[in-house]
Formats: structure tokens, C-alpha cells, sequence
């Protein structure tokens, strides 16, 4: 065969161009190896966290800026590098994290959800600093420990062998610093307080010079705002040394919250206060849901307590002998008032409470005492003499406990109480067991409505809007 001239340049041209292709895959191939990857491929190619692949019902690229990219300002379409779309990520608020079972975060965009999936926002995942309002409550006086553990709910810590107790809690916007005990004294307690609720005793004048020391030390704190004042007040109700100080009056007080029926009381600035329970006696939170009501009762009623001269006490004890009363009643009695109580004599006294269906209370100075709320933490209802106490007290004894509808026996002398008794042992043991249940719970009704007026007038009073 004869090779002609055409034949030639056609294998010559032929040659040429599959080393022209050769030399342009080797040189393309080069110069692709140093180009920056793009987000996907950086991504993948990253080894310290890994997104997992979401299922193909959810299947979105995440629109996610890698890292080193720059942020530019124009549309999507108008920027392109290395033939690689570049996009802005979303805002912040609108980027969310999606939570698989099992799995890792995965970034989403708003809007790429699918159905099932809980999104949550990545603002609402980082810690929120609570704005709350500190407030001390320093306590001289059980009715602050009353106030604090049984109203509030709070919790106490005991510090420095029992010299002072500590607690803290939170209620709406506010954050209460709770401190009682020898060693809460104007030198020790924090002098950059701002807002304070302290807890004093002024039932008897030693009480009052006390309490006086307390409220003339306020201006030493310096950057004291706001004052509310509880105090347990004079069983006679002789409580007007307390008024200058008020702000009403050009003092430093807001609130006054006061034990017993005064006369000084206007619902406003001045409000009345519970006596509540003996704290200091150890008397302890009874839980409701621990108290067996539906058990049977071994007495009809009970009266523990000191028995004063020429007193209604003396009374009682004279128709509870004569009546033959002690077959159904626990009675026991002692000549003096002990401030203490001893490990065995206040279990005795709270197993009674919860043994009787009745707790005869006669009146001591005041128509008020500890007994009453002792006793309806027990299911035990009160028999009260309703007679107003001497002195400058409210026509209208116990108010506070009328007005917040106390299920109790009100008499007027205890010669009415062998009646009393007759109707009792006529009650079936599931009408027994009906009031016993009534009682406990408007006790922790009327705890609950207290705790609300507390902080209500603190946060009305202290941080109007």
C-alpha cells in the first residue's frame, strides 16, 4: 500500500492532538489540587465534628457560612468564586438547632423542619440571666421563722453552731435573703442592703427598747431603699410607740405587718399579721398529706396549757371536773409559763393535737395564741373563746382568722361546752372524718392566700409600676 502525502499529515495531526489533551488533563489537574475547597467539601473533609445526615423527607443543604468565608453584603446570584455559589447564612435568631433522638445537633434553617422535628431557637438554649431583685429578711422574732418556713415555703441552714440560720428563695421577680437567729446584729448583718423586711418582738416594753435600737440603727445603711417591718405586737394592743416610723409619719417603714387585733390596722400600710405557730417551742411544717384523718380518735378534746390566776382557764378547768368532761377530754396542766419545751413534751403535746377532734383554747392575755394554728395543723378544730381582749384592741376579736373563714367553734363562756361535747358524740365517724379534711385544708388554703398579700404588698410597695 502507498502512503501518500494526505495520509501522513492526517496521522500527524491525529498524534498532535491527543498530546495536546494529554498535556491540558495533566496541567487542569494541577492546578484544581490548589484550589480552597468549598463549605461542602470543607466540611467533610473536617475531622473534628460532623453533622449527621438528616432523612431524605427532610433533605435541605444547611445554609451555614463556613469558616474563613468573608461576609458579603450582596445577592446570592451576584457572587460567585471558583465557580462556587457563596450564600450568607441566615440571621442568628432564625438559625435553630434540631434535635434528633440518638443523634447530634444539626444546624437548620427556619422554615426547613419537618414534621416531627423539635426545633429549638439557639438564643433560648443559652443561659438567661435572671433580673431579680434582692431582698433581706432579718428575723428577731418567731413569727419571721413562721413566715419564712410555713407561708413562704422557704428552707432554713443552720450556721456557726446555731448562732444564725440562713435560707434563700426566689418568688416571682424577687430573690428573699433570709437570716434569724442571736447573731443577726446591726453590726453584723450586710450594710449595702437595699431592700429589707425586718422581723422584730414588741410585746412587752424590754421588747419595744429592742425593737426601738433596731429601726433608729436604719440610717446606717446607707443604701437602704425600701423598709417593711413585722412585729409581733402587745397583746393589749398598746402599739402606737410604732407609728413615727412609719413613712406615713415621715419615718423609714412602707409596711407594717402586726400581730393581734390593733386598732392602728387599716388594711393599707398597716395590715394584721398571724401569731402563728410556736417556732421557738421546735414546733414543726406539718405536711397535710402525712396526717391519717380517716383513723379514729381517741379524744373528743384536749387542753394543754398553762393555767394562769383568776382567769378564764380556771373556768374551764372547773366545768371540765364537774361535767365529768375528763372521760372524753386530755387535760393537762401547769402552773407557770415555760419558754422552752423538752423533746418529750412537745411530742406529746403535737400526738394529742392529732388524737383530738376538738382543742379547747381559752384566753390567755390574748384571745389569739399559738394553740389555734397548732392545732388546724392537726385537723383538730378550734374551740375559741370569743371575747375581746382588754386594752386597745378591735371591738371584733380574731379578725383576721373571721375574715379569712375559719371553720372554728366560737363561745362566749365555757359553761356552753358540755353541749358542745353532747353534739360531737352524735357525729358519725365519716362526718368526723369530712371535718377533720375541711380543716386541713383551709389551713393550707389560708396559708397559700397569705403568702399572696405578702408578696403582693411587698412588690406593690417596694417596686410600684
Amino acid at each position: 500500500m502507498r502512503v501518500t502525502l494526505k495520509k501522513v499529515a492526517l496521522f500527524v495531526m491525529v498524534v498532535y492532538l491527543i498530546l495536546t489533551c494529554y498535556a491540558a488533563y495533566f496541567l487542569f489537574s494541577d492546578k484544581l489540587g490548589k484550589i480552597k475547597p468549598t463549605g461542602a467539601q470543607q466540611d467533610k473533609d473536617r475531622p473534628v465534628k460532623k453533622f449527621r445526615q438528616r432523612p431524605s423527607h427532610h433533605a435541605m443543604t444547611p445554609r451555614v457560612q463556613v469558616k474563613d468565608t468573608p461576609i458579603i453584603n450582596k445577592p446570592p446570584e451576584q457572587v460567585a468564586k471558583n465557580n462556587t455559589l457563596i450564600q450568607p447564612p441566615p440571621p442568628a435568631e432564625q438559625q435553630l438547632v434540631n434535635f434528633q433522638p440518638g443523634g447530634e445537633e444539626q444546624p437548620e434553617v427556619v422554615g426547613a423542619r419537618g414534621k416531627g422535628d423539635i426545633g429549638l431557637r439557639l438564643d433560648q438554649l443559652r443561659p438567661v440571666k435572671e433580673n431579680l431583685i434582692d431582698i433581706e429578711i432579718w428575723s428577731r422574732a418567731g413569727v419571721g421563722q413562721y413566715t419564712w418556713q410555713h407561708l413562704l415555703g422557704g428552707s432554713l441552714e443552720s450556721r456557726l453552731g446555731g448562732i444564725w440560720s440562713y435560707g434563700v428563695k426566689k418568688e416571682r421577680n424577687m430573690k428573699f435573703q433570709f437570716r434569724m437567729g442571736p447573731g443577726v446584729h446591726q453590726s453584723k448583718t450586710p450594710h449595702d442592703v437595699e431592700n429589707l423586711i425586718l422581723v422584730l418582738n414588741g410585746r412587752a416594753p424590754d421588747k419595744v427598747d429592742f425593737a426601738r435600737s433596731w429601726l433608729d440603727y436604719l440610717d446606717n445603711y446607707k443604701n437602704l431603699q425600701n423598709v417593711a417591718l413585722m412585729i409581733i405586737g402587745s397583746e393589749v394592743c398598746d402599739n402606737d410607740w410604732v407609728l413615727p416610723y412609719m413613712t406615713s409619719h415621715g419615718g423609714p417603714v412602707k409596711i407594717l405587718f402586726i400581730v393581734y387585733d390593733g386598732a392602728i390596722v387599716n388594711g393599707k400600710d398597716i395590715l394584721q399579721w398571724p401569731l402563728g405557730v410556736a417556732t421557738y417551742r421546735g414546733f414543726p411544717v406539718v405536711e397535710s398529706s402525712t396526717l391519717a384523718l380517716h383513723m379514729p380518735r381517741p379524744y373528743r378534746c384536749n387542753f394543754l396549757g398553762t393555767v394562769y390566776q383568776n382567769s378564764t382557764r380556771e373556768d374551764l378547768l372547773r366545768v371540765i371536773w364537774q361535767n365529768h368532761l375528763i372521760d372524753v377530754c386530755y387535760v393537762k396542766t401547769r402552773a407557770s409559763w415555760e419558754p422552752s419545751e423538752k423533746t418529750e413534751t412537745r411530742e406529746e403535746y403535737q400526738r394529742i393535737l392529732s388524737q383530738s377532734d376538738l382543742t379547747l383554747s381559752p384566753i390567755g392575755t390574748n384571745t389569739e395564741c399559738y394553740r389555734l394554728y397548732e392545732a388546724c395543723a392537726y385537723g383538730s378544730i378550734p374551740v375559741i373563746e370569743d371575747v375581746r381582749t382588754p386594752g386597745n384592741c378591735a371591738e371584733e376579736p380574731l379578725r383576721l382568722l373571721k375574715q379569712m373563714g375559719a371553720p372554728f367553734i366560737y363561745v362566749k363562756d365555757w359553761s356552753e361546752l358540755p353541749k358542745i361535747l353532747e353534739t360531737e358524740a352524735k357525729k358519725t365517724p365519716g362526718e368526723l372524718v369530712q371535718r377533720r379534711t375541711e380543716l386541713v385544708l383551709w389551713y393550707d388554703k389560708f396559708k397559700s392566700q397569705l403568702k399572696e398579700i405578702f408578696l403582693d404588698k411587698v412588690q406593690g410597695t417596694f417596686f410600684p409600676k
